[in-house]
């Protein structure tokens, strides 16, 4: 009698099992969940592209002074006037027969119907980061496009100007380079020394020199009216007040 009362008990404990087992659900991961985890990558990568566009556009700057290089060349297209800019190292190197150096920055000015469009900017580095600079390129140029006022232009197409000075490979993908080649830093070097001596001529006029005591500074000869009494007057007083003029004007531009 025990043993068939067990049987049963056994039967009945064994289903109640089986019921539960089959009542056991799998976890559902929530939808939304999954979709935040997609959207928070794709965010991601975003950024990242969005850091490495912007550290590549910070990589190339608008030379605050580049007015004061060499204006080497000029170009007019229909309605447009085109101003070239670069360094005298850079024409220097290229008339010597070595390649533009490492550092040379080339700067174009286009002017629409006499009023400044728009400025272009071609950097030359053999240090670039492929990583943060891949697209922007021909060889070791980069290239970079600013407003009238020097802001970052981003809606330029950078683009356009890779292709076009993609062809220019044999000339190191430089427009003008013959330009380079024979312009005359000679002749610039003398216009700098002229407009240094008008400078000097022009401020000279009516100054004289007199002798002065070397401790206290005093003058040692009075001047009267008409310039008399002066150590020197006439061309050699003007030549010596030009000579300090030049100088002072020198190192003006030196520092």
């Amino acid at each position: 009698m025990k043993k068939f009362l067990v049987q049963p008990f056994i039967l009945v404990a064994l289903t109640l099992v089986l019921i539960a087992c089959s009542n056991r659900e799998e976890p559902v991961v929530p939808q939304d969940s999954m979709g935040d985890e997609t959207q928070t990558t794709d965010a991601q990568t975003s950024d990242s592209q969005n850091n490495q566009e912007s550290s590549a556009t910070s990589l190339i700057q608008l030379p605050e002074n580049y007015e004061e290089g060499v204006l080497y060349t000029t170009v007019t297209r229909g309605s447009a006037f085109e101003e070239l800019f670069t360094s005298e190292e850079a024409i220097e190197a290229v008339q010597n027969g070595e390649p533009v150096p490492s550092g040379t920055v080339m700067t174009l000015k286009i002017y629409e119907d006499e009023v400044l469009d728009r400025i272009f900017v071609m950097e030359k580095r053999d240090d670039w980061d492929p990583e943060i600079l891949p697209e922007q390129r021909n060889g070791e140029w980069a290239y970079q496009s600013f407003d009238p006022e020097g802001a970052l232009n981003e809606g330029e197409d950078i683009g356009r100007c890779i292709s076009c000075h993609a062809g220019q490979e044999n000339d190191d993908f430089l427009y003008k380079l013959d330009e380079m080649k024979t312009y005359d830093l000679e002749a610039l070097a003398g216009q700098e020394d002229s407009a240094a001596f008008q400078f000097a001529d022009s401020h000279s006029s009516g100054w004289g020199v007199m002798e002065v005591d070397a401790d206290s500074g005093q003058a040692l000869t009075q001047v009267a009216q008409g310039g008399e009494n002066l150590l020197t007057n006439g061309p050699e007083s003007q030549k010596v007040v030009q000579d300090v003029l030049l100088r002072m004007y020198i190192n003006g531009l030196e520092s």
